[in-house]
């Protein structure tokens, strides 16, 4: 086997891992952010090994970052983590879009509308479903925009399955930690959907 095929096999294993502690509660507390770092550190080591553009790795590296913070606020729920999570996810979807348009410098009427329709619809999410945001609220609509511009851009650049399951994830991210579950259930589930989409995508987009 080649290096890539056992760092892409190990980085199944762990984002496996991740999920039976996210179900796991019992475990999830110890665990959940040395499982959700080690899910992330191989997608980095296979992305070296699959010797992809060094443009990718400044978004790569945030979307680390972003785990790290997202991780924690899974245990501790301080609103300064998320904040965190969030600004360092925007800066790996400014990252993408860097690499995208480096390949292809056009710009469509698409790529304009679909990330202001983005922003929109988070914020009537938002509204729709009294999520609390506080003072997130900006922030979160603002990376709608700059998810929904990633996400039409990688379609556009055929990246697709990278780009509509990273929108998915992100998507979910907003009822995960701001909707308020009925169904103790409906709420694991929704936070093993997030964490799938999301490797997915992240695996899509290196190989892509």
């Amino acid at each position: 086997m080649t290096a890539a095929a056992i760092s892409k096999s190990i980085y199944f294993v762990t984002v496996l891992i991740l999920l039976i502690v996210t179900v796991k509660k019992d475990v999830k507390r110890r665990f959940y952010v040395p499982a959700k770092l080690a899910a992330s550190t191989f997608f980095i080591i296979y992305a070296f090994f699959t010797h992809i553009a060094p443009i990718l790795y400044f978004p790569l590296a945030a979307c680390w970052l972003g785990d790290l913070f997202m991780g924690v606020y899974n245990i501790r729920r301080k609103k300064r983590f998320i904040a965190l999570g969030i600004l360092f996810f925007m800066l790996s979807h400014i990252g993408f879009l860097v690499w995208l348009y480096s390949d292809d410098l056009r710009v469509t009427p698409y790529d304009v509308i679909i990330p202001i329709f983005g922003a929109l619809s988070a914020f009537l999410i938002i509204y729709l479903f009294h999520m609390h945001l506080g003072r997130l609220r900006p922030a979160a609509i603002v990376y709608a925009c700059f998810v929904s511009a990633f996400a039409i851009k990688a379609v556009e650049s055929g990246v697709a399955l990278g780009g509509t399951l990273f929108f998915i994830s992100d998507l979910l991210i907003l009822f995960l930690y701001f909707y308020h579950f009925k169904s103790k259930a409906l709420h694991i589930l929704t936070h093993i959907v997030n964490l799938a989409t999301y490797y997915l995508a992240i695996l899509f987009i290196i190989e892509a």
